[in-house]
């Protein structure tokens, strides 16, 4: 019984540290860019594989592209961003 009370705590410490699953940070990524006016209108496809985000779609200019990029990074689980987007 005295192991099991010394383990608990390890256990419950370790799901801190468990990596967000790939199928929430898509819907993160989604909502996100959504969310935000300036790329909200963009026709992006949203995949993610071991928390590395990748965007593909099209962009009327640059700077939606860097935002689109920008407004990925910022959830929760992302750990990079690949944006793959083309500028009209």
């Amino acid at each position: 019984m005295k192991t099991a009370l010394l383990l608990a705590p390890l256990a419950l410490s370790a799901g801190c540290f468990a990596a967000r699953p790939d199928f929430r940070i898509r819907g993160g990524v989604r909502s996100a860019l959504k969310r935000h006016t300036s790329v909200s209108g963009l026709r992006t496809t949203v995949d993610a594989s071991g928390g590395v985000v990748t965007l593909r779609g099209t962009a009327d200019y640059g700077a939606q592209k860097d935002l689109a990029s920008e407004y990925a990074a910022e959830v929760q689980g992302v750990k990079g961003v690949v944006n793959l987007m083309t500028v009209r």
